[in-house]
Order: C-alpha cells, then structure tokens, then sequence
C-alpha cells in the first residue's frame, strides 16, 4: 500500500513537472508604438509629396503625390530653423537669404520628399521637417549655417549643437561675428 501511495505522489509530481516544462510561456505584453520624433519634436504624421516651388528658405511649396498643381497643400514652413528673410520690394533682404533660398531648391524642387508634420502654425501652414534622399533638410540648413535654430519654438540640443559647430567653423551667416536673427530684423522692418 505504501508503494502504491509512493508511486502516486511521483506521477503526480511527474506530471505537474511535466506541464510546467512543457506549458507555452504567457503571451508578450502588447507592445504600444511609440511615436516618431525627430530633433525633441513628435510627428503628428508622415507623407510623401513632391516640392514644386520654394518660397524662401524655410518655406516650401509640395503637391501631394495624388493630386494635381490646382489641388496643392498649403505651403509647408520648416520646423524648427528660421532662416535670413529675402526682403521686399521696397526693403533689402538679409545676407545669405538668397543662399538659403538656392540651397534648400536644390535639395529639394522636383523631388519627392518626406513631410514630417509635427503641428499647424498660427498662419495655417503645416511645420515639419523635410526629408529628401535621407537628409533631415532643416538640419542640413543650419549644418551649412544657412538657418539659425529657431530656440523659441525648439529646445533640441542636436540642432543646438549643429549651430554652434557652424558658427565655430565660420560657415555661411556666421562669417559675421554678430548676424542678425530674422525675427529681430523682422520686427525692425
């Protein structure tokens, strides 16, 4: 009798051993995707669409990859940089604008680019950063020192540093020692 309780008590315990190695692990916790940022900034949403037409250096204007010139977005205004502003006919621009200007076309008119929008500004127009061929657009303007980091609106130590790496090397606006910044020279004028 005592051999047949022993023999009981090892199935059982062969047993449970047996389901506890055997058992499927628990199923992983539901994993929640986490939003795209770029330079501190959360992307709202990414979209393709082709650059027709720059307006200055940190405004462009796309057509979405399905729609015709007539049905054209709103003009997209780069996130985060501010770049010299271009003038008027009565009011000379800034040095560099025209810089600005030519390099953000050469980047991007005619190409398909990644707009990634971060939000709406207080004019209607979408911000985003612009990506073409892999390259951050916004960021490469400052790297070229072409744009300033626009630190009201952003607080992204990556295009802080790539500013002052510009301003040390002495690259584009910054062969002034004391450039001014659009927004003041917007407020001047």
């Amino acid at each position: 009798m005592r051999a047949l309780a022993i023999f009981f008590a090892v199935a059982v315990l062969v047993v449970g051993c047996h389901d506890s190695i055997t058992a499927p692990p628990p199923p992983p916790a539901a994993s929640v995707p986490q939003p795209l940022v770029i330079a501190g900034k959360t992307i709202a949403e990414t979209y393709s669409a082709k650059c027709i037409r720059i307006i200055d250096g940190d405004t462009i204007e796309i057509v979405l990859d399905d729609a015709t010139i007539e049905d054209r977005t709103p003009n997209i205004r780069l996130e985060s940089i501010d770049t010299p502003e271009t003038g008027s006919k009565n009011i000379p621009g800034q040095p560099f604008a025209n810089e600005a200007r030519e390099a953000v076309k050469s980047l991007c008119v005619g190409k398909v680019v990644q707009v990634h929008q971060t939000k709406v500004d207080r004019f209607g127009r979408p911000l985003a950063f612009i990506e073409v061929d892999g390259v951050n657009v916004n960021a490469e303007l400052i790297r070229r020192g072409l744009a300033w980091h626009f630190k009201r609106y952003s607080d992204s130590d990556e295009l802080a540093e790539l500013e002052a790496a510009a301003r040390d090397a002495k690259r584009g606006l910054w062969i002034d020692p004391e450039p001014l910044p659009p927004w003041e020279w917007r407020s001047k004028n």
